[in-house]
């Protein structure tokens, strides 16, 4: 079965936050995008499967006398709810049914706007290049029903000790959107580096940034929500503390205990270099008080979550603080 090229005349480009003037998408938003995407999928960056056949097969289909799919329905049988973008693990319905049938009628179906983007992802796997151009399915007719066997799936990537940029972040939510993973977890402080831009504390990525240009700057990390959250992978903010903290003492010193002690440094952490929050000082709940002011409200437009870390704190600390 083929897919006719002019089912979408949609582009193929990407997106970023301001396509919509830096608001929340709405559910039409999503959808469209996810349109385009899985035209792209199919006609952009599929391939010929030629290394799943022996040497000199024959596995391609004829190119004429096959049925096409002209269009694709999307069903969406209930509304969305209003966290749909940042619902906690399990509060939004993920499931769809795809059917695909040999005359070239494809349907999907689903409760959220969540669920038919994976449906649309689905639908873009079913496809390969052809070799003459063109893309095609064996796999007709195919009814499928699927639903997420854990409601939180993701990864943890680290951008303080490994620094990436915003483009290469957005690479990873591609690929856990392509495989439906619902959250990435941005591990974006720790001893080594702190590159999260904090307004009301510029000194922080000022400082402690591990190269002055090698930070995230407020507007970048909205945009990677957002598009984290038009592919349905909710991306949550860790600042790692008490401990891995030592990157505040370059602008904060008189917070930090137990700052780069070495030799040795394993007696106050699991790892260099060792440096930890002064958990019985004041100063310190008026530093986190600050920075959350200033941080936890740029994050909840995409994000039911916000991580502290909170391990490797070793019971050696309290000697120092």
């Amino acid at each position: 079965m083929q897919l006719n090229t002019g089912f979408y005349p949609g582009n193929r480009h990407g997106y970023d936050s301001e396509d919509l003037n830096g608001g929340p998408p709405q559910s039409m938003d999503i959808l469209q995008m996810a349109v385009q995407r899985t035209y792209a999928s199919l006609f952009a960056y599929s391939y010929v499967p030629w290394k799943f056949y022996p040497r000199g097969y024959d596995f391609e289909p004829a190119t004429d006398g096959q049925a096409s799919v002209t269009a694709i329905s999307l069903k969406q049988n209930a509304s969305d709810p209003e966290n749909v973008l940042k619902g906690l693990a399990g509060e939004v319905n993920e499931s769809y049914s795809l059917s695909l049938t040999e005359d070239g009628e494809a349907i999907i179906t689903a409760a959220t706007t969540i669920g038919l983007i994976y449906g649309l992802v689905t639908f873009s796997q079913l496809f390969y290049k052809h070799s003459k151009g063109g893309v095609y399915t064996k796999l007709a007719p195919v009814e499928i029903t699927d639903f997420p066997m854990f409601p939180h799936r993701g990864l943890n990537m680290d951008v303080s000790r490994n620094w990436f940029e915003v483009a290469d972040i957005k690479r990873m939510i591609d690929a856990c959107a392509y495989n439906k993973m619902n959250r990435l977890h941005l591990h974006v402080t720790d001893s080594q580096s702190w590159p999260l831009e904090i307004p009301a504390l510029p000194e922080l990525a000022s400082k402690g940034a591990y190269r002055s240009d090698l930070t995230f700057s407020p507007e970048e990390i909205k945009q990677i929500q957002f598009y984290g959250a038009v592919q349905g992978v909710q991306v949550y903010v860790e600042t790692d503390m008490p401990g891995h903290t030592a990157s505040i003492w370059y602008s904060h010193p008189e917070l930090i205990a137990a700052f780069e002690i070495l030799p040795n440094w394993n007696t106050y952490a699991n790892e260099p270099p060792s440096g930890t929050l002064k958990l019985n000082s004041s100063a310190v709940y008026d530093f986190l008080s600050t920075l959350w002011d200033d941080l936890l409200p740029r994050l909840t437009d995409y994000s039911a979550y916000y991580h502290t870390g909170g391990d490797e704190v070793s019971p050696q600390i309290f000697l120092l603080s």
